[in-house]
């Protein structure tokens, strides 16, 4: 089972009230896991900049076929958090930062998956501590 976790999550920052403020500013404990090993941690990880990410990677027609890489404007590196085709098909995950190494191969529908629980979690919570509902201002569906 893949997962992207967070905890102790906080907005850090100046909030101007504009909603590009929850890019950087929603911070948070980060973890990818694959079963029960995790494979990358992180204090203080733009869970919200992952979560625009994670929906952009979505939303593209060649998604089930095109690998991801996150780049955060937070890190001087690419590819905090990525996704790799593999030639026999599905994807491995990992990080550049990883703390252990996984060779489990996710299909494309388990990857988009964990993705999109990752996005609504986040969602949840800014609509719960922030009060903002993010698809009213990204345009999305509800």
């Amino acid at each position: 089972m893949l997962r992207f976790e967070f905890r102790n999550a906080s907005f850090e920052g100046l909030w101007s009230g504009e909603f590009r403020d929850l890019e950087l500013g929603v911070v948070a404990d980060f973890r990818l896991r694959v079963a029960e090993q995790v494979i990358y941690s992180e204090d203080g990880f733009t869970v919200f900049e992952l979560r625009l990410a994670f929906d952009h990677w979505l939303r593209k027609s060649d998604s089930a076929v095109v690998g991801f890489e996150f780049n955060s404007v937070e890190s001087d590196e690419p590819g905090l958090v990525w996704f790799r085709p593999q030639p026999g098909g599905g994807y491995r995950v990992g990080s550049i930062h990883q703390d252990d190494v996984s060779f489990e191969v996710f299909s494309p529908a388990e990857i988009q998956q964990a993705a999109q629980e990752f996005i609504s979690s986040v969602d949840d919570w800014v609509l719960q501590n922030l009060g903002i509902v993010v698809a009213e201002h990204l345009d999305l569906p509800r």
